[in-house]
């Protein structure tokens, strides 16, 4: 009986081992991502603070408000951008029919589109696009008035204006208040000013990314990292 238990164990410690290394392969994957974006979100947020310093009147660093935002971008970034890639590439690779390989599947370069290492890198261009894509619709969900992150971040920057009555210099750009009409007019007004500096967020992150390119609209040339992350994605098997 002990040489049927123990290939139950070895069988029980591949089965295991194989789901561990797609699980590293995702998790792997997915973090070289949000850090290799870390920095074109962070150029993103400088410059929306530089808008709402040139639109609002504030007296705190302008980051100070718009760290709900940034915090619940940080805190969600990786199962959005995880579900975003293996919703695409996921499954085996083998033909239905016959079971086999295509030639390059799993690695080094799958043509067809499943959950292989060697898929990610056919595909990249997909990937890359993918991943773009992803950012951007998650900064764009947490901007959104409806968002709580939004609330919370216009929400200091209402409570700033209130405790430094700063009635008169509220907008640049806006009329004139009236004395005495402090109140709803003034939130809405805000909410106008966050949703015009907000809706720049896509291009925003285009740009920084080096916007997209003329023979493939849907990759960025300073977001691709295309070598660095071909040759870490075929480290998994």
């Amino acid at each position: 009986m002990v040489y049927p238990r123990i290939l139950i164990l070895l069988t029980l410690a591949i089965f295991q081992w194989a789901l561990a290394c797609e699980t590293e392969c995702k998790d792997g994957v997915t973090n070289v991502f949000v850090g290799n974006y870390s920095s074109p979100v962070h150029q993103v947020f400088r410059k929306l603070g530089e808008r709402l310093s040139d639109r609002l009147s504030l007296n705190e660093d302008p980051q100070y408000y718009l760290q709900p935002i940034n915090d619940t971008f940080h805190k969600e970034a990786y199962d959005f951008i995880q579900n975003a890639i293996f919703s695409r590439f996921h499954g085996k690779c083998q033909d239905v029919t016959t079971g086999i390989n295509p030639i390059g599947c799993p690695n080094p370069s799958c043509p067809v589109i499943c959950g292989t290492p060697g898929s990610l890198v056919y595909h990249y261009p997909e990937l890359e696009a993918i991943v773009h894509t992803a950012v951007k619709a998650l900064l764009v969900q947490i901007a959104k008035p409806s968002s709580p992150a939004y609330s919370n971040s216009s929400s200091r920057i209402y409570q700033a204006y209130h405790s430094n009555n700063m009635v008169r210099s509220w907008l640049r750009f806006s009329p004139a208040h009236v004395p005495g009409t402090y109140g709803v007019s003034d939130r809405h007004t805000l909410n106008q000013s966050l949703s015009g500096v907000f809706r720049d967020i896509p291009s925003l992150l285009d740009n920084e990314c080096g916007g997209p390119r003329k023979d493939a609209p849907h990759t960025f040339p300073r977001c691709s990292w295309k070598k660095t992350m071909t040759k870490y994605i075929l480290r998994f098997p």
